[in-house]
């Protein structure tokens, strides 16, 4: 559970309870009744937060959310590092951490401190019996005390035999209610809780209720005016103790208003159940209501809505997305890629163009325990031509990835939201009631399929293309523009049909970055298709250096480790300081100010070295140079890359890296 928002709960649950404590209960006479209510409530304020998940725990055994219709990026998404700045940055969460683990310190050394100081006067006081009871007397006590077994007396105390015989029985009162260990736990609960301002006014409840406490034992002897007159006197007189119970540190009038006041009715007892429905209510909110950071980052990303099946295990991503380095930017990249995906393969079927038919369908698609497109369900239906086209989309989808390497214990199930409007046609389908509410659930995450209607199909802009419920343009390409493909790093012409189960990943190129690129053929676009390296049509195999085919994967069940890493995370971190370590920025760029991104693309072979590094967009020759230089010297360190397995077998995986050049 995050720190801040536990504290949070933790902040909440006492208010209510001193809250209550406050209006209701400290307003009587059960003064032993009110100790066990404030220990218990500031010890249930503690365990609360963590004991509601378990008995109440929030089960999700899949979460229907909506896809996020957004531009694909003609950019790879995988790792993306800047390079460290010479400059010292702020780190805000050390610098709280330091703060507050610098104030829980100091409380543990207050506490230590007022120990020893006990300890100190135990050891060189000195056994006396005053009124037959056995205190220890020395010249260190200031003032009249008790901690736990021992009552401490100051030398030369000036009282007549009645008071001692008061002062005495005060203390004893503390003794037997065993006091002490109120106070410890107190002092203990305020090295973690320091911070808190609850916890300080418990600590003032606590204590005054121990005087009530106390008080009413000596009372009951009978001396109650005596009593309080003699506490007016001594008021002004001693010094507080910071561990021990004295009879003159409390609030003095409350002490008298509670020891003249009439004792409370006995039926009045029956306030205290109050406390099991505030405990269950408590339970409830705190198990539902409020998630921490760590949840809500895995939940939301700005607009996304990212998915989410349990705690156990990391949902699966959209091939291409398994080398990013935090499971939110994985996440938000299956989003995208998977729009990506559906927009690109999409069309406005000419019959339903030439019926004039728009709306909006919604399918629920269920990705496997395996990752696996599987069921899908007909949420909202347009018509039999939209809906048969979507779901054709849909049911080609290629495999998910599971990033933790191990089959998935429960399925993820996505709303595909996709809208079919026509240019031109006034929308009035649109301002029905089903239509405003679907756009109103969904806001600009609706996916648009904008098409032009039959006669105008054969324009130079006729065909689709896809926009955001905003209005912004999606990727799509216009029916007579045919984009340039390539498949596993080969150009072919014209795309021929291929069997998705071979399909790894397809990722879309427009405009001015399909032309720094591929330059003139990619002016229509560019579909770059990787294949899992099966036989299939309009494959083109990768050659080795040794001039034989070889199969070289971008998505494998463990990818590939870097050097001396023993897991996903560790190996990321590495790679990180690897290539802080090792990446020279050209002193001719930096006297130029150029700055921008190198994205480079290399694969690690069977044995851990790497090979086939390829520059796949650069802003500068000297930078691009630099990042293929620090990647060929991964091949000098002491140990090479753990390389990735594919269906139990070592194989070469193919890595894509975006390198950020930026000047501090």
């Amino acid at each position: 559970m995050d720190f801040v928002i536990y504290h949070f709960q933790v902040a909440l649950c006492w208010l209510i309870f001193l809250g209550c404590y406050y209006f209701i209960f400290g307003r009587t006479t059960f003064f032993a009744m009110n100790r066990w209510y404030l220990l218990g409530s500031m010890v249930g304020g503690i365990l609360l937060p963590i004991l509601s998940d378990f008995f109440l725990p929030v089960s999700v055994q899949s979460l229907s959310i909506p896809m996020v219709a957004r531009v694909v990026s003609a950019e790879l998404t995988t790792f993306s590092y800047s390079l460290p700045s010479n400059e010292p940055s702020f780190n805000a969460a050390l610098f709280f951490w330091s703060i507050y683990c610098l104030g829980a310190l100091l409380k543990a050394w207050r506490l230590i401190a007022g120990l020893l100081t006990i300890r100190r006067i135990h050891r060189q006081g000195k056994v006396v019996a005053i009124e037959r009871v056995q205190v220890l007397q020395s010249a260190l006590v200031k003032q009249p005390y008790s901690f736990f077994k021992f009552v401490f007396w100051p030398q030369g105390a000036e009282f007549n035999p009645e008071e001692q015989r008061m002062v005495l029985a005060h203390e004893l009162a503390h003794l037997k209610g065993a006091h002490s260990w109120d106070i410890i736990l107190l002092e203990l609960i305020k090295v973690v809780f320091w911070f808190n301002p609850l916890v300080y006014w418990y600590s003032k409840l606590i204590k005054l209720n121990h005087e009530f406490l106390a008080d009413a034992a000596v009372v009951a002897n009978g001396v109650k005016q005596k009593y309080g007159h003699f506490l007016v006197r001594q008021s002004t007189r001693w010094s507080t103790v910071q561990l021990g119970h004295s009879i003159f540190h409390s609030p003095l009038k409350t002490r008298i208003i509670m020891m003249t006041k009439k004792s409370s009715n006995r039926m009045q007892l029956g306030m205290y159940a109050l406390n099991f429905p505030i405990i269950f209510l408590l339970m409830i909110g705190l198990s539902d209501g409020i998630q921490s950071p760590s949840e809500i980052r895995d939940l939301v990303k700005n607009e996304f809505e990212i998915f989410t099946v349990s705690d156990a295990y990391e949902p699966p991503v959209f091939p291409g997305c398994e080398l990013l380095d935090s499971e939110v930017d994985r996440q938000t990249c299956s989003q995208e890629k998977m729009m990506g995906y559906i927009f690109q393969n999409l069309t406005y079927p000419l019959s339903a163009r030439e019926k004039n038919q728009m709306g909006t369908v919604v399918f629920s698609l269920k990705i496997g325990k395996d990752g696996s497109p599987q069921e899908m369900k007909l949420k909202k239906s347009v018509s039999d031509e939209l809906d048969r086209e979507l779901r054709r989309v849909l049911e080609a989808m290629p495999k998910w990835s599971v990033v933790s390497g191990e089959e998935l214990s429960e399925s993820v199930v996505v709303d595909v939201p996709i809208r079919f409007q026509l240019e031109g046609v006034a929308p009035q389908v649109f301002e029905t009631e089903v239509e405003m509410d679907l756009k109103s659930q969904y806001g600009n995450r609706l996916g648009v399929v904008v098409g032009y209607p039959s006669e105008k199909s054969t324009s130079n802009e006729g065909g689709v293309k896809i926009r955001n419920s905003e209005g912004a343009d999606l990727v799509k390409f216009a029916e007579d523009k045919e984009p340039l493909y390539i498949i596993d790093g080969k150009e072919v012409e014209g795309f021929v049909d291929m069997d998705p189960d071979f399909i790894v990943s397809i990722n879309v190129l427009k405009g001015d970055s399909a032309i720094e690129k591929y330059g003139n053929k990619g002016k229509n676009g560019v579909i770059e298709i990787i294949t899992n390296g099966k036989e299939s049509a309009g494959q083109v195999g990768l050659e080795s250096q040794y001039g034989q085919e070889v199969e070289v994967f971008e998505v494998v069940k463990q990818m590939p480790l870097f050097a001396g890493a023993k897991n996903q995370e560790e190996s990321n971190q590495k790679l990180v300081s690897y290539i802080s370590s090792n990446l020279e920025y050209p002193e001719s760029e930096k006297e130029r100010g150029a700055e921008g991104t190198v994205v480079v693309q290399f694969v690690v072979n069977q044995e851990g070295s790497v090979s086939r590094i390829e520059i796949l967009k650069s802003f500068s020759d000297a930078c691009s140079a630099a990042v293929v230089q620090m990647i060929e010297n991964m091949n000098n360190l002491p140990e090479k890359w753990t390389p990735g397995f594919h269906k139990g077998k070592v194989a070469n995986v193919k890595l894509a890296l975006p390198v950020n050049f930026k000047l501090p």
